[in-house]
């Protein structure tokens, strides 16, 4: 099982509490750092993204290309890795031959949204970065 950051299993910790075992990521995380460490526990499989129940909208992370709102589930690796056992294991499926060809489609295309995202955002920060420092005034005397 791959290293759990800090925050991951305070994540994982209260998605394991909520009676439909969906995740949020702490309010006080900067965006970008949201997105990597969300990134990083759905490449691990601590969790796994679903379509966001009503009741629960507001639990929903980001929307798919048709505006609905996309949930986080605990898997039961991130179960395990928090050192729960999974009390049903088949509902909380980690198998990825599990999905549908339809559904592994569409999961892969959220994927690559998911990384063209974090690499725009990247792109965004690195040339807000080169702006800001050409825009400052030369250092030393005139």
């Amino acid at each position: 099982m791959a290293k759990i950051s800090d925050t991951q299993p305070i994540i994982l910790s209260q998605a394991s509490q909520h009676e439909a075992l969906l995740a949020a990521a702490p309010a006080n995380l900067p965006a970008a750092a949201r997105q990597t460490v969300i990134r990083s526990m759905l490449k691990n499989l601590l969790l796994d993204e679903l379509p966001t129940p009503t009741e629960y909208r507001d639990l929903g992370w980001r929307q798919d290309e048709d505006g609905a709102w996309i949930a986080l589930r605990i898997t039961s690796d991130g179960l395990r890795a928090i050192g729960v056992e999974p009390e049903t294991p088949s509902d909380i499926s980690t198998d990825p031959h599990a999905l549908t060809s339809d559904e592994e489609a569409a999961e892969l295309k959220l994927q690559q949204e998911a990384l063209d995202a974090e690499n725009a955002a990247e792109v965004a920060l690195e040339e807000g970065a080169l702006v800001a420092a050409a825009q400052q005034p030369p250092c030393g005397p005139a």
